[in-house]
């Protein structure tokens, strides 16, 4: 017998997301199903009987008054702190490489960026990562000789050789596999990106680039052993009762600042 339990607001969007889920009503009008099927178990939709513009509005409505109750969002300061770089040899362009980590919410708040850079060698490698004044650096280099990537995790460095890649496609999901490997998540328990290959054209079988929740724990566990620590977020009413907050940048601020000052 299947199970029918609340979902959070995130899981019941991610089962409509795709349109496929959206059905008609007795009225004519396309909505949100009132229970969503994942996984062989069945979901209480909130969202179930609204319309797309009706969803809209109650998110948009909850959204501001969320922002009257809390002021916003803020970077708590200092929370940010070492970085990743992933150091471009190659005519892929950087953004290719960049969208590649920037599909992963769990990274998006880390200083982890890609660069254009010199190529390197295992001889030079090391020394280069240092020049970077990262924590831990991936090089994407083309090379005729070199395998198609070289991992040394003490020195906290990777060598990705696009040529031995083959082309752009496997290029990415091994400038992906390589990071995971020197951030220690070298295994999944679900395959993906990072599952054991003889031979580049393997990477063929994953259809995107994607790291399983089980080596997202992993990179954060050992981006946090290395130093390297994400922004954190907090609100502006937070931070005025803990005595960081900024000058207030409207009236809503105005407001929450005041109120705490006079506290």
């Amino acid at each position: 017998m299947k199970t029918i339990v609340a979902v959070s607001i995130a899981f019941a969007i991610a089962g409509i997301a795709s349109g496929e889920s959206w059905v008609t009503n007795e009225q004519g009008k396309v909505v949100a199903p009132m229970t969503i099927e994942i996984n062989g178990n069945i979901y209480t939709n909130r969202w179930g009987g609204l319309t797309r513009d009706e969803i809209a509005a109650r998110k948009q409505a909850h959204s501001e008054a969320v922002y009257r109750s809390t002021g916003g969002k803020l970077p708590v300061p200092g929370s940010m702190s070492g970085k990743v770089r992933i150091v471009n040899a190659t005519t892929l362009a950087n953004e290719d490489i960049q969208q590649t980590f920037n599909s992963f919410l769990r990274l998006e708040k880390y200083d982890l960026a890609v660069i254009q850079g010199g190529a390197v060698s295992v001889e030079t490698a090391t020394k280069a990562a240092k020049a970077t004044k990262a924590e831990l650096v991936v090089f994407v280099v083309e090379n005729e000789t070199m395998p198609s990537f070289i991992v040394a995790p003490e020195d906290k460095w990777a060598i990705v050789n696009a040529k031995a890649c083959g082309d752009a496609s496997r290029t990415r999901k091994e400038v992906l596999r390589a990071f995971a490997y020197v951030a220690g998540a070298a295994t999944s328990d679900y395959g993906t990106t990072v599952m054991s290959v003889t031979k580049p054209m393997e990477l063929d079988m994953v259809s995107s680039p994607e790291l399983p929740f089980d080596v997202l724990n992993r990179i954060q566990k050992y981006l946090k052993l290395i130093n390297v620590t994400p922004e954190v977020q907090s609100t502006y009413k937070r931070a005025c009762e803990e005595g960081w907050a900024p000058a207030p940048t409207n009236d809503v601020q105005r407001a929450i600042y005041e109120r705490i000052k006079a506290e």
